[in-house]
């Protein structure tokens, strides 16, 4: 079959967990004898200009027709632009002719929560009589631009829903909030696809006695989107580091706020954006604090290398991947968060143990299982 994918940019695997996602699909449905033809992506700013994979585009439609594409994977789920682009500029004959389209949502689909109103006023004392003015206009409109967001939002599901074959949610306990959402009477053609594991191989039980006293955070420095500053703030709070170090992996645009948030914090260290997988190997313990996670490469990652996760339980989809007080912990507080990194620190041969169930547990997400999923949804829309 010949595959041909949607995203918004170039492929860089190493850009983000969508990208690395895509390219471990690719090269598995590659693997398995399909054909596929790499990335479709837009000018941001004229949509009327297309590349695959960089390489400017003349036609869609004839670039879908040469190459004998017979699917389409839209990796743009969440927002309807990409996909009515690509229908707009040629897709939609070739669609008309044969052609099929899967959408997969690399996101929780629940929207994200409102912002609390205090936070609109944190600077209130420096503002002009002015600036008070036009903050409090805003701040009243709020309602509007809410009631208008979420109405968007929900006909773009619908939209995208409506223009698919299939439309893939990563959990199936996503399905609810999303047939509610893009206001569903027939949900027949969602299906279900977890990501695979972004490293080759599941290390065995030794690797446990390589590791140093690292724990590990993997996140881009975007506190709204990683919530960075929640881990600082729980580690701070955990009295003795028993010899450990919080070790910190990425960059982003608020990497001085966050580098101030950890002033005054012991045994905090900012690495930069690296490969991780070093990492993962030394590290004994995997911290994220995402507000919102479509999967979580990242937490696969620490179990497929013995890294025994603590994951904020923000997001259903995390019970998929951890359970709880087995191969992880999924706390709701700051206290239980710091709670169990103390535990964890404290108490090697339960971390020990919890590494073990990680490594067993993390198989289930090997590329083959991943890959047959994959095929079963090809065979049904071809």
């Amino acid at each position: 079959m010949n595959i041909l994918f949607i995203y918004d940019a170039p492929l860089q695997p190493e850009a983000g967990g969508t990208e690395r996602a895509t390219s471990l699909v690719m090269n598995e449905l590659s693997g398995r004898g399909h054909n596929c033809y790499g990335i479709l992506h837009f000018d941001q700013q004229k949509p009327e200009i297309q590349y695959i994979n960089s390489t400017k585009l003349d036609s869609i439609y004839d670039y879908l027709k040469s190459n004998n594409i017979d699917v389409v994977v839209n990796q743009i789920a969440f927002h309807p632009r990409f996909l009515s682009q690509f229908l707009e500029y040629g897709g939609q004959q070739w669609k008309e002719e044969g052609g099929k389209i899967i959408s997969f949502m690399h996101l929780d689909p629940t929207p994200e929560p409102r912002k609390k109103l205090k936070t609109y006023f944190t600077d209130w004392s420096q503002r002009s009589v002015m600036g008070k003015i036009k903050r409090l206009v805003y701040v009243l409109s709020l309602p509007y631009f809410y009631y208008k967001f979420d109405k968007q939002y929900k006909s773009g599901l619908r939209y995208l829903y409506d223009k698919s074959d299939r439309y893939v949610l990563m959990s199936k306990s996503f399905h609810p909030i999303f047939s509610k959402l893009a206001n569903l009477s027939d949900s027949s053609k969602v299906a279900f696809i977890p990501n695979m594991l972004t490293f080759p191989e599941v290390a065995t039980e030794g690797i446990l006695e390589k590791k140093d006293n690292i724990i590990l955070v993997v996140a881009r420095l975007d506190d709204a989107q990683k919530n960075i500053s929640f881990i600082i703030d729980a580690w701070s709070k955990v009295k003795d580091h028993r010899g450990y170090t919080l070790h910190i992996l990425g960059d982003g645009q608020e990497r001085e706020m966050l580098h101030k948030c950890a002033e005054g914090v012991n045994d905090i260290v900012f690495e930069g954006s690296q490969t991780p997988l070093k990492w993962y190997r030394k590290a004994k313990i995997f911290l994220m604090a995402s507000p919102r996670e479509g999967w979580g490469l990242t937490i696969t990652e620490s179990l497929q290398n013995g890294v025994v996760p603590i994951v904020l339980n923000t997001s259903t989809v995390f019970m998929d991947i951890i359970n709880d007080g087995e191969n992880g912990y999924l706390p709701k507080t700051t206290d239980e968060y710091s709670s169990y990194i103390e535990t964890l620190i404290c108490n090697d041969a339960l971390r020990n143990r919890m590494a073990i169930s990680g490594l067993q547990t993390s198989a289930r997400f090997m590329p083959q299982p991943i890959g047959n999923l994959w095929v079963i949804i090809l065979n049904e829309v071809k």
